[in-house]
């Protein structure tokens, strides 16, 4: 590439960087366990938080003998999707207090 013009060269390299990114950001999405450092990527924790989470007992983890902690990507995934993690909208949480509302209105009669 260094015979090339200075500028096209520079866009050769953009797009090898490019595509290298892709690679490795395909490669990651393929996997089905993520290490300590790639899960808190994925979560966006910090790792510290993520060691803190796993003694708590508060998201699913594994832990081999020496230690390392391993994190299934699905159960990762359903986890973050769990409802209790959801916060609900503000119409959700008005219909809601309407409905136990209403369901007062009616046990009171």
């Amino acid at each position: 590439m260094d015979i090339l013009n200075p500028d096209i060269s520079k866009t050769l390299r953009n797009i090898i960087d490019s595509l290298e990114e892709i690679k490795a950001l395909s490669l990651k999405k393929n996997k089905i366990f993520l290490d300590a450092n790639e899960a808190a990527e994925f979560t966006g924790y910090k790792k510290n938080t993520l060691y803190s989470m796993c003694s708590k007992g508060e998201i699913p983890h594994y832990k081999l003998n020496e230690g390392r902690l391993f994190f299934s990507v699905e159960e990762i995934e359903n986890w973050i999707l769990d409802k209790k993690h959801r916060r609900k909208t503000n119409f959700q949480i008005d219909a809601d207090a309407q409905t136990w509302l209403n369901n007062k209105k009616i046990t009171k009669r």
